[in-house]
């Protein structure tokens, strides 16, 4: 996975880094970074990855807590998303319209996730469900 730490914008808020978006085109798998300059990056804001096409998979780090309204939407070519341990809070149509995307296993410390967050084709697990169970694959 590539880092994209250079092409992003972000703010400092007084929880931490949230990603806003994007300075160049982004493509391919994507490890999205856990600090930037020494500050934790605790969410990614709102249409921060909005219809970013060329995005095939993204790995979100254990220090991110919110993923914002609309951060993946229409995302088409997503196929494979992991959501970090830190995930509280999943909002409003974050990775509605991504079409390719199936499956989703959802950390055990989610606390809010719109309902609206996927698209109702994606198949979301709970990640209690994929203890001990070697044959699931994970996205």
């Amino acid at each position: 996975m590539s880092d994209v730490s250079k092409s992003l914008r972000w703010r400092i808020t007084e929880k931490g880094a949230r990603i806003t978006g994007f300075r160049k085109r982004l493509e391919g798998a994507l490890a999205i970074t856990s600090r930037l300059n020494g500050v934790a990056v605790v969410e990614i804001g709102e249409e921060a990855f909005c219809k970013c096409n060329s995005i095939v998979s993204v790995e979100i780090p254990d220090t991110v807590e919110v993923v914002g309204a609309r951060a993946f939407f229409e995302c088409f070519s997503l196929k494979e998303l992991h959501l970090g341990t830190g995930i509280k809070k999943i909002e409003r149509h974050a990775f509605k319209g991504c079409s390719s995307l199936r499956r989703v296993v959802l950390p055990s410390t989610l606390e809010e996730l719109s309902p609206d967050a996927f698209d109702e084709s994606v198949e979301l697990l709970d990640s209690d469900d994929m203890k001990g169970n070697d044959d699931v694959a994970r996205c």
